[in-house]
């Protein structure tokens, strides 16, 4: 049997690996860098004139991935604690003042709540001048949820009359 499978792979290989420094675990076997994390990771960003974009894995949400300490990370939240010094306290979350999710610029990176986040950023539903029934999103004719989310005070009114009128019916 010849090919790749049949050569028995050695206990130690030392070299590059798409321009990292690697050696084989002898435990596991397995490829590990021996580069330092900032190098291994400056090696993935691309300097652009505004944002410093991630060129390495990207996950399905178009976030940058970093594996750093043995474990998967998001890039960006990788480069920001790198940067400053510190970690993200719990409960917060990295805001990309320039939109880009791949971008890892500490200087576009900002620590926020979820809540100032998600209004910081760009939604569909808040880009409507419209509901679903053509009703207008004007300040009389709309109320803002607890949660931020807007209600049509037209079609809320005409849920309620058919509710009531259905237990009526009843």
């Amino acid at each position: 049997m010849t090919g790749p499978s049949s050569t028995p792979r050695p206990e130690h290989v030392n070299g590059r690996v798409g321009g990292a420094a690697v050696r084989r675990d002898p435990a596991t076997g397995r490829l590990e860098s021996t580069s330092p994390p900032l190098e291994r990771f400056l090696a993935c960003v691309q300097k652009t004139a505004a944002c410093w974009l991630w060129t390495g894995r990207i996950d399905r949400h178009g976030y940058g991935e970093f594996k750093a300490e043995g474990r998967k990370v998001r890039a960006h939240r990788w480069m920001y604690e790198h940067h400053s010094g510190a970690p993200i306290p719990d409960g917060m979350v990295m805001d990309h003042l320039c939109r880009t999710r791949n971008c890892v610029n500490p200087a576009h990176l900002e620590v926020t709540t979820v809540r100032e986040n998600t209004r910081r950023g760009r939604s569909a539903n808040r880009e409507k001048t419209h509901c679903i029934n053509s009703h207008e999103y004007s300040p009389e004719n709309t109320y803002v949820s607890p949660r931020g989310g807007r209600i049509c005070r037209t079609c809320s009114r005409a849920t309620k009359k058919r509710s009531r009128e259905a237990k009526r019916g009843a």
